[in-house]
Order: C-alpha cells, then structure tokens, then sequence
C-alpha cells in the first residue's frame, strides 16, 4: 500500500527516493523542509520541524558599558574659548573641584579635578567635553556675577547644572623695562599667580599688546609664572618688580 502525502509546493518538489519497503517524498518548501514517509506497516506519518535559532542571551553589563560609550560621544571642547556642558548631580554630594577664586575679574579657575563627584563622573562618561584645569567657571546656571558663581558652587546641588567654562591658551609676554608694566592685577596670599584687573596706556604692556595683536593679554587673564617660575600670588609680585627682564607666562582666556 502506498502513501502519498498531498502538498501545495509553492516552490519546487525534490526527487523521491526509495528505500526498501518504504518510499520517502521530501518536499521542500518555502517555509521549511518536510518528510513524509508510508508503508505497508506504517500507520501514520511524521513531520520534521525546522530548527529555530536561540535568542542570544542579554548582558546587562555589557549594554550599560555600551550605554557609557554612547554617552561618551559628543562634540569636542575647544582647545581655546568658551564650551557649555550641562552635568547631572543627582547621585552626588558635590561637584568634585577644587578651584581658585582669585579676582572678579574672572571667574574661578578648576585647580584639580577630585577622584569622585559629578564633574568626574561627568568627565569620564564624556573625555571629549572633560573639563579639567585651568579652565574657568565663566557661569553656573546663567549667574555670571561672582558672587553669585561662587555661591552656586558652594551651595546645594539641583538635579543638574549648566556651566559656561572658558579653557585658556599660553601666551609668552617678553618684556624689559626701564618702563612701568601698567597693570593692576587681583590675587591671593596662595592663589595662583595673578589675575589681570586693569591695564593702563602707555605701559609695557599695553606696547606688547599693540606689536602683538594676536596674543595680546587683557582683563580676567592670569600670570601663572614668571620667568619659568611659579609663584603664589604674595610672591608673584615681588618678582615683578625685582627683575629687568621678564618672561610672563599668561593664561589668556
């Protein structure tokens, strides 16, 4: 007795092929591959099921790390100008800075970036926008006015904060007197060098300025050494009046 399954074949029938007592039609089609089988001794056929593909397993470590990489991309910080970067600090106590308050000429400048906090978290999800030092905190949540920057900083953290920062570049001012340099400048017993607060015509530095518009120095720049030296801003003074012959090393922002 033979068996003969019946299939709509959309596609094609392969060959069939005998076997002593049993006769096996494979039908192949689209949606998979099919065998049906019958004999004398056959009371029924059997299907094959094609075999479906595992879902691969999730690993949720991996897609936070891919999540972190993500958020890692972004455009780049100036080398030199201004940047904003807005940083979350809900799981964190504080910001993770410390910084130079020098002179209301200019805003605070980072001196060091500590180990934990939401600037460093923010740096390490985003290198690209680090922020790191010397740069300076321009505003804080649009408060440009000094006092205002400073009590931000030190106050409580909202669940975000938006920072304007300026990121300075070097400029070596040579100068050589006689002559007065016609500068005033803002500093701390400990703060770094010193800020630049007003300058006056006629000075040696108002002339380099004016033989090197490029590089020229103004308000809210810091003299971070002199001559190759680096000083406190008690000592930085000082210096500037003992020596001839200077080389200003100047953050210019």
């Amino acid at each position: 007795m033979l068996l003969v399954g019946q299939t709509h074949v959309p596609s094609f029938v392969s060959v069939g092929i005998s076997c002593s007592s049993h006769v096996i039609f494979l039908v192949q089609a689209m949606a998979g591959l099919f065998c049906c089988c019958g004999g004398a001794d056959d009371a029924s056929a059997v299907a094959e099921i094609p075999t479906l593909q595992a879902m691969p397993q999730r690993d949720p470590v991996s897609e936070l790390q891919q999540d972190d990489q993500l958020e890692s991309e972004g455009p780049a910080a100036p080398s030199f100008g201004s940047f904003t970067v807005v940083i979350p600090t809900q799981a964190h106590a504080t910001l993770g800075l410390m910084w130079d308050s020098a002179s209301e000429a200019a805003g605070p400048m980072v001196l060091d970036v500590q180990s934990t906090g939401a600037v460093p978290k923010f740096n390490q999800l985003h290198p690209k926008q680090a922020i790191r030092p010397n740069d300076v905190i321009a505003s804080i949540d649009d408060e440009s006015q000094h006092a205002a920057v400073l009590s931000k900083l030190n106050g409580p953290l909202p669940d975000q904060v938006k920072l304007v920062v300026k990121r300075p570049r070097e400029v070596k001012v040579s100068l050589s007197k006689p002559g007065a340099l016609g500068m005033k400048l803002d500093y701390q017993e400990t703060s770094i060098g010193a800020v630049i607060s007003e300058l006056m015509e006629g000075g040696l530095v108002a002339k380099w300025n004016s033989d090197h518009p490029s590089d020229a120095i103004g308000l809210g720049d810091r003299i971070a050494q002199v001559n190759g030296e680096k000083l406190s801003g008690a000592k930085l003074l000082p210096k500037l009046k003992a020596e001839d012959k200077l080389v200003l090393t100047v953050l210019k922002y």
